[in-house]
């Protein structure tokens, strides 16, 4: 690695964690001289009066409304009304308030806003020899401060996947200057989060760790994050499967999912490609699909990773297990599917998805260049 070179960039980042940091967001919008901030969250937090009362008054008069819009996935749609509420409303910051969609919907709208040009010319495309263009996103964006009810791995990155309505395409945008610049993860508004999508999300994040650490962009610098976050989810992944976690817990594991974000930014792997394929398809949680196919891309990664695995099993498989085992232990319970056909996915549709997830950015970052026919080879195992 260190005869090749390399290069690590991060945006500024102030992360607020405990009972009450919510009450740091007056103060930061003031920091960022923000006036007219809105809210985006989905339909169910914009439901929740007494927690955007809690959100506005901690605000000191600085939101100018609440989009509660939001949709799983982040279908096109769903973003263009986004947009245009933060237009009519004049706004001069984002508050994404919510799970991964709430963030990427926030992110993709910022840029959408701002940039002012069809989607089209702001997703990534590719050439023929399958290498990925992004384009230049130039005009300022507008700063954002999330608050996250999730261990989603997407509040700290800065690439927003949208779905097209009725194709089940997937544009891509990346802009860094998009990424939230202030975290506040207060105790309590995670305390109503319910456990099942709590641990959806961290099991993304444990995805987005351990395929990032093998990532064919991977560096020391974002090893040491996702190492963390490899340690974290693995010691409270299990407490999840006892009951309803205690708040600690459950602040520790969005702490988990912003640090597996910010090591994964840039990586991907085949796992990912995979889940983001499915999940828009067939309308299930990314972390659901990963549980079930993390295992058995592991189980196929090539032998030049080796020494990465050996690391993420130092850490789980304190018992000696197997590392594949380990992560079936850690990423099934009985009253979720173990299988894709539990999830409704059809056997037929099987070498389509595999298909589709080559053109997937995380694809292209996997180790050993995976093929349409690996890909296929993984979803069987895993239906």
């Amino acid at each position: 690695m260190s005869g090749a070179g390399g290069r690590y960039t991060r945006n500024a980042l102030r992360v607020f964690w405990g009972r009450g940091s919510l009450a740091r967001l007056g103060p930061e919008l003031a920091r960022i001289g923000c006036t007219r901030a809105v809210v985006l969250c989905g339909a169910t937090l914009g439901a929740r009066a007494d927690l955007l009362a809690e959100l506005l008054e901690a605000a000191n008069g600085r939101v100018a409304g609440i989009f509660d819009g939001v949709k799983s996935q982040s279908p096109v749609p769903a973003v263009r009304a986004a947009a245009a509420a933060l237009q009519d409303w004049r706004v001069d910051a984002v508050i994404p308030l919510g799970g991964g969609s709430a963030t990427v919907t926030a992110r993709a709208a910022n840029i959408l806003l701002c940039e002012r040009r069809e989607l089209a010319e702001l997703a990534t495309r590719y050439r023929e020899d399958g290498s990925a263009v992004s384009p230049k996103l130039t005009a300022p964006k507008l700063p954002m401060v999330a608050v996250p009810t999730t261990a989603t791995p997407s509040t700290s990155k800065a690439g927003s996947a949208v779905v097209a309505p009725g194709r089940g395409t997937r544009h891509l945008l990346f802009d860094p200057k998009t990424r939230a610049g202030t975290v506040l993860v207060d105790t309590r508004l995670l305390d109503e989060t319910p456990v099942e999508l709590l641990r959806d999300s961290a099991l993304s994040a444990l995805t987005v760790s351990v395929e990032g650490l093998v990532s064919r962009s991977a560096n020391p610098f974002s090893d040491g994050l996702l190492l963390g976050a490899v340690h974290l989810l693995g010691r409270l992944l299990p407490q999840l499967d006892v009951g309803d976690s205690t708040a600690g817990i459950r602040e520790e594991l969005v702490l988990a999912g912003l640090q597996a974000g910010e090591g994964s930014a840039g990586s991907g792997g085949l796992t990912t490609a995979l889940s983001h394929v499915i999940g828009h398809q067939i309308g299930a949680h990314n972390g659901i699909v990963d549980a079930i196919l993390l295992p058995h891309v592991v189980q196929r990664l090539p032998a030049g990773v080796r020494d990465s695995l050996a690391l993420v099993a130092r850490i789980l498989c304190t018992d000696g297990t197997d590392l594949s085992a380990e992560l079936i232990r850690l990423t099934t319970r009985p009253t979720a599917p173990s299988r894709l056909r539990d999830l409704g996915v059809p056997a037929d549709r099987l070498p389509t998805f595999a298909e589709e997830a080559m053109s997937e950015y995380a694809a292209r970052l996997a180790p050993g260049r995976p093929t349409a026919a690996d890909a296929l080879d993984v979803l069987q195992a895993g239906w």
